[in-house]
């Protein structure tokens, strides 16, 4: 058995590194509603407030907004890109399976963000470093925390996934 909370996820480590690299700070997130439950406590504005023409956030974060990710929120995005905010992105897969079949995914949004706007965006989640970084980290804090013993190696963490590339290739790197 295994808590859900000992499980780091893409949506989980950015919203982890939200909250360290823009503390207190208004931030655009475009994901499932039950995924806003991950940035709970961290000032989020609303697509409502995102239109203010003053508007202004620290990043806007993408990631499995399947119809959240619709043209209204990418214009919206867009504009505090605009104005100042960071690109973050929970992962970069271009499609994925669902009951439909083939679905376009968030990588596809983000390179359109990146292409409008001339900028990068900061790849939080798999497969990048970060992710599996802030996983490691958080797992050897427990194990510290639990009365010492040694070490926690990156070799004593396992990754489970569903993508070969995405999650077993970050993995490995």
């Amino acid at each position: 058995p295994l808590a859900p909370e000992r499980i780091v996820t893409a949506l989980s480590a950015t919203a982890d590194h939200v909250r360290r690299a823009h503390p207190g700070e208004p931030v655009f997130v475009i994901t499932r509603p039950d995924g806003l439950r991950e940035f709970d406590g961290h000032p989020l504005l609303t697509p409502a407030e995102a239109d203010a023409a003053d508007a202004r956030a620290a990043a806007v974060v993408l990631g499995d907004g399947e119809t959240d990710l619709s043209y209204e929120n990418l214009d919206r995005a867009f504009r505090l890109l605009r104005r100042g905010a960071r690109l973050i992105a929970m992962h970069r897969n271009p499609w994925w399976y669902t009951a439909r079949g083939e679905t376009l995914d968030t990588g596809a949004f983000v390179a359109a963000l990146e292409y409008a706007t001339g900028t990068r965006a900061l790849l939080v989640g798999k497969p990048a470093p970060l992710m599996f970084r802030v996983a490691h980290g958080s797992l050897a804090a427990e194990v510290a925390a639990g009365g010492g013993g040694p070490r926690l190696r990156l070799h004593e963490v396992a990754m489970i996934g569903d993508h070969a590339r995405q999650d077993v290739g970050g993995a490995q790197r």
